[in-house]
């Protein structure tokens, strides 16, 4: 790099980053999160019986305006950690990573990018998350940046893209959008680079959006993926309906060509159901009892298939969850999700308890 290359870039990163001060005051807001895991394991002596770990987060998000159209968008992540999540989050690669005398952590950022709009159109390029699909628990077209059913809580990752939105009327719009590469430290071809169209129209109880996505082919990947032919199609359609009862389905096909054997082509579909039940009378014993269901049909090349990098090694798996509100501070949530082949179940209760405004004890 010649020192004048440096200088230009040393200087778009300052103004990117001066932007802020310079245009208006950025504002800061926050939640902090303190968790700390007890686990009883099946172990041959009463030593190895019992595992620990604490975790403190907090996630720092920062808005600032530039100009009448311009907005800039960030977010961090800093963490703490001791005993097994400290094992676990060294394991995960959470961002970079730093050991203390008594406790590990991480920084992470988390989004930045840039906002512009008008009345009719907006632009958001930096590090951002790009979401799909109407589901609840799993959303097959939300593959760019998928949320983990397992963990609800959890914020998705952001992914380096670009997208343009064109609001043709206030109940419809469309999406062209381009994200970069997996894999960004050895790939310099741009292999697997993805592009797309996305459009959507809501109606007064109903919601369709569709989807298309092409991934540029890959040159050298083991013989199981993609050839380096021909990249990957994706397209997808979801579609919510709110009528007495919440209907949601989402579904995704994709189709790639294999290096031995043509093309290979599968789905993954979702329909998911929720109910909620609020009690007319002023003295009721609670304020709401909603109830949602939902199952899942994770094919061979879907992203949730454990062959192309998800965590579902089955085709069929379903998912339950009640929670009761006895008041707006005060709630109980119940949750499993089973998979029908293997009898695999992971259920959840969760009680949650708001002390004061700022607060909250789960």
């Amino acid at each position: 790099m010649t020192i004048k290359q440096m200088i230009w870039k040393v200087a778009v990163v300052a103004a990117f980053v001066l932007a802020p001060c310079v245009y208006g005051a950025p504002n800061f807001s926050g939640v902090l999160d303190s968790k700390f895991t007890g686990i009883i394991l099946d172990a041959p002596s009463l030593d190895e019986a019992f595992n620990f770990g604490i975790e403190e987060y907090l996630n720092l998000r920062m808005q600032a305006k530039v100009g009448d159209w311009a907005q800039i968008f960030g977010a961090f992540n800093f963490t703490a950690f001791a005993g097994k999540d400290a094992d676990i989050a060294a394991q995960s690669g959470a961002g970079a990573f730093f050991a203390g005398e008594n406790f590990a952590s991480a920084i992470e950022l988390e989004r930045l990018y840039l906002h512009l709009s008008n009345d009719t159109m907006g632009l958001d390029t930096g590090l951002l998350r790009q979401g799909f699909g109407y589901g609840s628990v799993w959303v097959p077209t939300d593959f760019l940046n998928p949320r983990n059913p397992l963990n609800t809580d959890a914020r998705p990752r952001a992914i380096l893209s670009a997208v343009f939105s064109y609001f043709p009327s206030d109940t419809a719009k469309l999406l062209a959008f381009a994200a970069a590469p997996k894999k960004p430290m050895d790939n310099e071809r741009g292999e697997g680079g993805r592009f797309g169209l996305s459009a959507e129209k809501h109606w007064k109880n109903i919601s369709v959006q569709g989807l298309y996505v092409y991934e540029t082919p890959y040159k050298d990947v083991p013989q199981t993926l993609v050839s380096g032919e021909s990249g990957v199609h994706r397209a997808g359609l979801s579609v919510k309906a709110d009528i007495e009862a919440g209907i949601y389905a989402d579904i995704l096909y994709t189709a790639y060509p294999k290096k031995i054997d043509g093309w290979e082509d599968g789905f993954a579909a979702t329909l998911g159901a929720d109910y909620s039940f609020a009690p007319r009378e002023p003295n009721a014993y609670f304020q709401a009892l909603i109830i949602a269901a939902e199952y899942l049909y994770s094919g061979k090349t879907s992203q949730t298939a454990l062959g192309t990098g998800g965590i579902y090694s089955k085709h069929h798996y379903n998912s339950a969850s009640v929670i009761y509100k006895a008041t707006n501070y005060t709630s109980v949530t119940l949750t499993g999700i089973w998979c029908w082949e293997d009898g695999s179940l992971i259920p959840v209760a969760v009680f949650e308890q708001t002390l004061f405004q700022g607060l909250t004890l789960t």
